[in-house]
């Protein structure tokens, strides 16, 4: 089994109070589930801490893969962190990125890319679709969900595909 380490991010208000509304919380009941699924845990990160979730991704001794998954704002900053190095990145797994702030295409360091998106459109925040750079290099799925986008994290079905995408980049 080939060792994986996946890093998550939270959305804007992702933080516990006092600091935030515990907004992403779904994201810490999947580092759980991917831990108990055999994934190393490389941290919990809010959205504005990229430069550092990359930072630490360098860090990462050579033959391990690389996971990165984040839910709205977090979401768009894990397109970010993958564009920001030339390592690569085995699995990302956006949960309704938003379109209210810049995310980037996939490059080709992006082996596959999960976007799950939001179309209930009594929310406007999340909405946002993953592009990829190059469709060759980049395996991408995306899945609709009628979900709202303060709930979308927290959807089991949604965190059953993310660990079952992780188990096969594991080969477990």
């Amino acid at each position: 089994m080939t060792p994986l380490v996946a890093f998550g991010m939270k959305g804007l208000l992702g933080y516990p109070p006092p600091w935030g509304f515990d907004y992403s919380a779904g994201m810490d009941v999947l580092a759980a589930k991917l831990q108990a699924a055999g994934v190393q845990d490389g941290g919990m990160y809010g959205w504005t801490e990229w430069r550092s979730v990359v930072a630490k991704i360098q860090a990462v001794p050579l033959g391990k893969l690389i996971m990165i998954y984040g839910h709205s704002m977090g979401a768009n900053q894990a397109a970010a962190c993958a564009a920001a190095m030339k390592c690569s990145v085995a699995l990302i797994a956006g949960y309704d990125p938003t379109v209210w702030y810049a995310c980037p295409a996939l490059g080709p360091n992006v082996k596959r890319a999960i976007c799950f998106h939001g179309t209930n459109w009594a929310n406007i925040v999340g909405h946002q679709l993953y592009r990829v750079a190059d469709p060759k290099a980049t395996k991408l799925e995306e899945y609709d969900t009628s979900t709202i986008h303060q709930n979308i994290d927290d959807e089991a079905r949604l965190h059953g595909i993310t660990v079952q995408a992780a188990r096969e980049i594991m080969g477990a």
